[in-house]
């Protein structure tokens, strides 16, 4: 009960600080934008996202919208400029455009992650400092390559798959076994997971 109560607190507050920042937009440029999504906007969601947010992506998906919706709406006078033609009516070419948006073309070009992608990011932090303090030694079941796989601990209970290592483990196992660990230390690690999450977008959804 706890977690859904932060989730509703996360996407009442994100809904009110995104609120604030359509109402100056007009009034910053792109890199100010930038830096106040990420310290007035993400860092709500960020406080421990690896511990409260196990919710499913459909629900995380409800406080990410509300991000994308400002970027779409911060980008699209910027991108759709040069289609609206003289007289101030819309061109067929635009009509399309708008009708077509990729959000993330729109989060590659801010460097934006999504919610979902940050959790999974403080969620492979997690996992290779353990890893490097030798915590997970004993659930190690193939450790022929620079990145071992972890067997899954048993367990009984629907709540013991919303802990940090049973969902840090599956999320570990999917990464691609060639990372080379001892070689890359923690920054290059997560420099790797951001780009194994890049490349996971491709079966997102795009903007109608």
């Amino acid at each position: 009960m706890t977690f859904k109560l932060h989730f509703n607190h996360v996407l009442s507050k994100t809904a009110s600080k995104i609120s604030y920042l359509y109402g100056i937009k007009r009034y910053i440029n792109m890199n100010m934008m930038k830096v106040m999504i990420n310290s007035y906007i993400n860092s709500i969601a960020d406080y421990c996202l690896d511990i409260w947010a196990i919710q499913t992506n459909e629900m995380l998906q409800m406080i990410q919208s509300k991000v994308d919706g400002f970027l779409v709406n911060f980008f699209l006078p910027v991108l759709s400029k040069k289609l609206k033609p003289r007289g101030g009516k819309l061109q067929s070419s635009y009509k399309k455009f708008k009708a077509n948006i990729d959000i993330n073309e729109i989060r590659a070009k801010c460097n934006f992650f999504t919610i979902q992608e940050r959790k999974d990011i403080f969620i492979a932090k997690f996992m290779f400092t353990s890893y490097s303090n030798s915590k997970f030694d004993n659930v190690i079941i193939n450790n022929t390559r620079e990145m071992p796989l972890f067997s899954q601990i048993k367990h009984k209970t629907v709540f013991f798959e919303r802990c940090q290592l049973f969902r840090g483990i599956k999320f570990w196992n999917c990464l691609p076994r060639s990372l080379p660990l001892s070689k890359i230390g923690i920054k290059g690690f997560v420099n790797k997971v951001k780009e194994y999450l890049v490349k996971c977008r491709e079966n997102e959804f795009i903007w109608y």
